[in-house]
């Protein structure tokens, strides 16, 4: 078994160091949430704005359903399940979208992209950190403040078996420039779920007049209805 390595964070930092990135946008999604939002409280003045779409960052131990999804799918079984026959993408991939189907395209590039169990080692591993990583976790949600006066955009599907609404509430207190946007009946992965909606959404929030100065704090809320697609 290969070891598990810890979702953070001298390799990102390292990346960014090496890229020299300033001005930078950091869109976040799931697992990225936590481990980009690390290297962002320790690299700040890279970063000019945020867009998080169906994420966390902070311990979600006590949470019931999170706690039996972590257990099961990071369990013993869960693990070989993923490993040997590729769980996480023949049926979670499908299982996070709700508005349409991924095209058989698609399944064939997630397919390769995890071609052989080693490749499907985080894949396997991961589910079970959501719950066993809280002391990371708890250091990440420790740092949010050093990132709050950042111009958030929150991208939200609302048909999210993983994170609801309350997770969505819990951004927008800590983001008090944000501005949400809603996609109604998207699924986990908003971002291929409603594509055309999530891209607009960035598009729209970074033409915004005022973009980039300090505008006052603001809690705006744009649902968009997804687009059900063939």
């Amino acid at each position: 078994m290969m070891p598990v390595q810890r979702p953070c964070c001298g390799v990102r930092l390292a990346f960014l160091d090496r890229l020299d990135l300033s001005g930078a946008t950091l869109v976040v999604h799931d697992w990225g949430g936590p481990i980009g939002l690390s290297a962002a409280e320790k690299r700040r003045d890279r970063f000019e704005g945020l867009v998080l779409a169906n994420t966390w960052a902070w311990p979600l131990n006590g949470d019931l359903p999170v706690e039996l999804a972590s257990r099961l799918l990071g369990g013993p079984v869960g693990r070989e399940l993923t490993r040997r026959f590729n769980l996480f993408v023949n049926a979670l991939i499908p299982a996070g979208h709700r508005l349409r189907k991924p095209t058989a395209d698609e399944m064939t590039h997630y397919r390769q992209a995890l071609a052989t169990p080693g490749r499907r080692e985080a894949s396997a591993v991961l589910p079970r950190r959501i719950t066993a990583d809280r002391a990371f976790l708890a250091g990440v949600e420790a740092g949010l403040p050093g990132l709050a006066s950042l111009p958030t955009l929150i991208v939200w599907g609302d048909a999210d078996l993983a994170f609801r609404a309350k997770e969505r509430q819990r951004w927008e207190r800590v983001f008090a420039d944000h501005h949400t946007v809603i996609v109604e009946g998207a699924g986990h992965f908003v971002q291929s779920d409603a594509p055309d909606q999530f891209a607009a959404a960035i598009r729209d929030w970074r033409s915004a007049p005022g973009r980039g100065r300090t505008p006052p704090a603001r809690a705006d809320v744009r649902r968009t209805p997804g687009e059900a697609r063939p």
